[in-house]
């Protein structure tokens, strides 16, 4: 009898843990597709708009951290007027549930002059949608 109780245990519990983590990564990966789309046609405006409006944004080499989503368009817009870096592909490796309303996201990108690093995300749930709290890039 304790065996098919603990059987039973792990047929229902696990299959619910396995689609926290299944939701977890769907919402990431939209997350991350409207990134994608936003950086990659040049649009710091709408690309800030993902970030809540204290938002901290730390890119490879920086001296320093860039707050609030209006000062993250400037600095994506900086980006583009440089000609820096003009696409970029993200790729999930890692997402986790933190809190019921906090994802963290560690993952890799690639830019189009094959330029590779690692970032670190973490997204929180704003109303209804989940918005990027803190964007760390490491090269």
């Amino acid at each position: 009898m304790q065996v098919s109780r603990i059987i039973v245990l792990v047929l229902i519990v696990v299959p619910l843990l396995l689609a926290d983590t299944n939701d977890d990564y769907d919402i990431v990966a939209a997350g991350n597709k409207k990134w994608m789309g936003f950086f990659n046609s040049g649009n710091a405006l709408s690309l800030a708009q993902l970030y809540v409006q204290d938002a901290v944004l730390v890119t490879p080499g920086a001296q320093k951290f860039v707050q609030g989503n209006t000062n993250i368009a400037a600095t994506f817009k900086s980006l583009y007027d440089q000609k820096m870096i003009t696409h970029v592909t993200l790729t999930s490796k890692q997402v986790q549930r933190v809190n019921g309303t906090v994802i963290a996201e560690l993952g890799q990108y690639e830019n189009q002059s094959g330029g590779k690093g690692m970032y670190y995300v973490v997204w929180g749930k704003i109303g209804n949608n989940y918005m990027i709290l803190t964007d760390t890039m490491i090269n």
